[in-house]
């Protein structure tokens, strides 16, 4: 019988199953090569995660926000806004540092969808965010970061390799996360 329980493990080569974690990421993001400035980026994520020793495959569905703001040209003034839904795939190791700390890194690639963006307003014209830029963003994101009884605090980088405006214009998120993870238990 499967039960869900809360609790603090060292990793080791023993360990192997799934956990389920939940959390908050904040950051800095900004569409390159676009003349833009930062703008805040946020999100909440749940991702399942299958421990194999010292290893881990880790996927998830992440719900964020991306954006700039203040083109240099002067094109836009203003704080332009994407919502996306992400699903990461990375694989990552448990370096542990004491009974109930370990040290984290991962890296893969990410796909998302672009389901709702800000109005542009151009000057002489409106639009919509999506109407100008493309919905899906393919990337690779990697984050390193301490986990502490269950606790996972990261810090992170999305890169995405689409042309989300054209011209070379790519979205770059710098984002720190807090998660909690639970454990599932033969």
């Amino acid at each position: 019988m499967t039960t869900m329980g809360i609790k603090a493990q060292y990793i080791d080569s023993d360990v192997h199953g799934w956990r389920l974690g939940w959390g908050f990421q904040v950051g800095m993001s900004k569409v390159t090569k676009c003349d833009a400035k930062n703008s805040f980026s946020w999100g909440v994520n749940v991702m399942p995660e299958y421990l194999f020793g010292l290893g881990y495959v880790q996927s998830g569905l992440l719900f964020n926000r991306l954006g700039m703001r203040d083109m240099e040209n002067g094109a836009i003034d203003g704080t332009l806004s994407a919502y996306y839904i992400q699903v990461p795939l990375n694989v990552g190791l448990h370096l542990n540092l004491s009974d109930n700390a370990c040290w984290l890194i991962q890296a893969g690639p990410y796909a998302a969808y672009g389901y709702v963006g800000s109005k542009i307003d151009w000057g002489n014209y409106t639009t919509k965010y999506f109407d100008d830029a493309k919905r899906w963003d393919f990337g690779l994101n990697a984050r390193t970061g301490i986990e502490y009884n269950s606790n996972v605090f990261t810090i992170g980088v999305q890169y995405g390799l689409s042309n989300v405006f054209g011209g070379g214009c790519k979205n770059l998120d710098f984002n720190f996360n807090w998660s909690y993870f639970f454990s599932f238990d033969e």
